[in-house]
């Protein structure tokens, strides 16, 4: 291949010998491609909002939304889903082994001077249930 084309994935494979990891954002939406997955240097696979609204109302949606949670774990990726909004959420994301969570379920977005604050105060918004380690306004552990 043209060396241009290389130097992204040399970039990527450089900054992740640096100890930068490196996050598939969207996963299941626009360019993001299985392929990736194979060649790319990833740790993490974020699902993309959509995949997780509505849930309930949607069988394909939810069998789509396993199916990546699987896969990434499969691959040893951390497995984060964006979008959390609800228990009901939480739950089905609980139940399937997703690593990580993130939405409005723990908190609206917040300017960095009002997150400082909050972590100080450790002052979080997510509903009583929600459970985890490394905890944050904006992102959730799970397990």
């Amino acid at each position: 291949p043209p060396r241009s084309t290389l130097f992204p994935y040399t970039t990527l494979f450089r900054s992740r010998e640096r100890g930068v990891k490196v996050s598939i954002d969207d996963f299941g939406s626009g360019y993001s491609s299985l392929s990736h997955l194979k060649r790319l240097p990833i740790d993490v696979l974020k699902i993309d909002r959509s995949f997780l609204h509505p849930l309930s109302d949607q069988l394909d949606e939810s069998s789509i939304t396993v199916a990546i949670i699987r896969m990434g774990r499969s691959l040893n990726l951390r497995v984060v889903a964006e979008g959390v909004e609800s228990a009901e959420d939480m739950k089905f994301l609980r139940v399937h082994d997703c690593d990580e969570a993130q939405g409005f379920y723990f908190s609206p977005p917040v300017p960095a001077e009002q997150l400082e604050g909050m972590l100080k105060k450790r002052q979080f918004h997510w509903k009583k249930g929600a459970r985890g380690r490394g905890s944050t306004a904006a992102q959730r552990k799970m397990g």
